[in-house]
C-alpha cells in the first residue's frame, strides 16, 4: 500500500513489530519494563489497527460474513488474530511492580478495540443511525455489547453510552400523530391514527433495544416522557373520547396500544427512582380506559387493561 511506502519493512506490518516487542521483552525484560513499552504499545499499533478497521462496517455487515469485514466480531480481522496472543508464556519482568496475572500486555487487545473501535462506532452511531430501523439497532446494539466484553474505561463507556440518545431524540420530535379533526375520527381515521401510534410503538421497541447501554434515566426522558406522552398518549385520549358508532374500535387501538407498550417496557427501568413519576400519564390513560370498558361491558378489554396496568407496576 502507498500508505506505508516509506515505512521501514520491521515496524511496516504488526507481525513485525510483534516480534520485536516479543523479543525485547523475552531477552532484556527489565529494560522492557523500565521503558514503559506496554504502555506505549497499543498508541505504537493504533495506526495499524486504524487502518485494517477502517472496513469494519456493523451498520450494513452481517454477524455471519467471515468474507469482509461487515458484523461485528473483531475476531475476523487480521489485527485480532495477530495480537490476540501477544507476549503469551513470555515472563513478566522481575523488576516489574504488579503481579505476572496483572501484566499489562495481557490488555493489548482490549486497549486497541477502546482506542480504534470504541471512536469509530461512536461516529458511526451518532451520525448514521436511523432509530426507526430495526436492523439497524440490532446491528449497532451487538456491536455494543461486543465492545463492552473488553472491559473500556468509564470514559468510553459513557460516550458510547450518549451516542444514540440524540438520534432517538430526533427521532421522537419527528413522530407526528393526528389528534384533531375528522382525519382521526371513522373508520379511514382510526386506520391512519393505528398506523402512526404503532410506527412510534416501533420507535419505542427500538430505544428499549438500548437499555443494556444506556442510563435508564436518559431512555426514559425519551421513550416515555418524549415518545408516551407527548406523542402516543394524547392521540389516545382524543380516540377514547369518541361517542359514536366507532367508539369501540378507538377503544380496542387504544388498549392493544397500551398492551404494546405495557409488554415494552423492561425491568431495568421499572427499578430506577424516576420510574413511577414518568408513567404517569400512562397510568391516567390506562386508568380513563378501564373506566369506559367498564361501562361498555367487554370482558376480553377489561383483562388487557388489566393485564397492562399490572405489567407498568414499578419493581
Amino acid at each position: 500500500s502507498m500508505i506505508f511506502e516509506d515505512v521501514e519493512d520491521d515496524v511496516k506490518s504488526l507481525s513485525s513489530i510483534k516480534a520485536l516487542f516479543e523479543d525485547w521483552k523475552r531477552e532484556n525484560g527489565e529494560q522492557y519494563f523500565q521503558s514503559y513499552a506496554s504502555l506505549s504499545l497499543p498508541n505504537l499499533l493504533a495506526p495499524l489497527v486504524r487502518y485494517e478497521t477502517v472496513l469494519w462496517d456493523p451498520l450494513n455487515g452481517t454477524n455471519d460474513d467471515n468474507e469482509s469485514h461487515g458484523g461485528t466480531m473483531f475476531e475476523q480481522f487480521d489485527w485480532f488474530k495477530t495480537l490476540y496472543d501477544f507476549a503469551e508464556n513470555i515472563p513478566t519482568p522481575k523488576n516489574a511492580d504488579f503481579d505476572p496475572k496483572d501484566d499489562p500486555d495481557g490488555d493489548l487487545v482490549p486497549k486497541l478495540v477502546e482506542l480504534v473501535a470504541i471512536p469509530l462506532l461512536v461516529d458511526l452511531i451518532s451520525s448514521a443511525y436511523e432509530p426507526f430501523s430495526v436492523a439497524q439497532t440490532v446491528k449497532l446494539t451487538n456491536a455494543c455489547e461486543e465492545i463492552q466484553l473488553f472491559c473500556p474505561s468509564d470514559e468510553s463507556l459513557k460516550k458510547l453510552k450518549a451516542a444514540p440518545l440524540s438520534g432517538l431524540q430526533k427521532a421522537v420530535e419527528v413522530v407526528g400523530i393526528p389528534i384533531i379533526g375528522p382525519v382521526i375520527s371513522g373508520e379511514a381515521g382510526h386506520s391512519m391514527a393505528e398506523r402512526c401510534i404503532n410506527q412510534a410503538i416501533k420507535l419505542l421497541e427500538n430505544a428499549v433495544k438500548w437499555a443494556d447501554l444506556c442510563s435508564p434515566e436518559a431512555l426514559l426522558e425519551i421513550a416515555i416522557e418524549g415518545l408516551c406522552d407527548g406523542k402516543i398518549i394524547p392521540a389516545c385520549n382524543r380516540l377514547i373520547r369518541e361517542k359514536n358508532q366507532s367508539s369501540l374500535a378507538a377503544l380496542k387501538l387504544v388498549a392493544s396500544a397500551l398492551s404494546k407498550i405495557a409488554k415494552l417496557i423492561p425491568n431495568k427501568w421499572k427499578c430506577c427512582i424516576p420510574y413511577e413519576s414518568r408513567i404517569e400519564k400512562l397510568a391516567q390513560l390506562n386508568l380513563q380506559c378501564a373506566k369506559v370498558i367498564l361501562e361498555i361491558g367487554d370482558k376480553d378489554l377489561k383483562l388487557s387493561i388489566a393485564e397492562s396496568r399490572s405489567l407498568m407496576q414499578p419493581i
